[in-house]
């Protein structure tokens, strides 16, 4: 699937991500700020390979470390998320 590039660095987002983002309300600056200044790392094999979680403020992003790919974004405290959902099926 081809990639967008996010800014002068190693980072793609994927379609799948860009589509997450949106429907999450999760801002570009958001996902920029998890990914180069992430304030928690882990890796995360249940995904697949290569598969790291970095975190900032109250987003995630699942990135692939050898592709470089965006993989995901996600709320990262599950009150957030719960309440977001709340609030769009209103």
């Amino acid at each position: 699937m081809p990639a967008s590039s996010l800014h002068d660095n190693h980072w793609h987002l994927t379609h799948h991500a860009l589509n997450r983002a949106a429907e999450r309300g999760i801002t570009r600056a958001e996902m920029t700020a998890a990914l180069d200044t992430p304030e928690v790392t882990y890796e995360q094999g249940t995904y697949g390979p290569h598969r790291q979680v970095r975190q900032h403020g109250r987003v995630s992003v699942v990135v692939n470390t050898e592709t470089g790919d965006v993989i995901t974004a996600l709320y990262r405290f599950t009150e957030i998320r719960l309440d977001h959902n709340v609030r769009n099926a209103a």
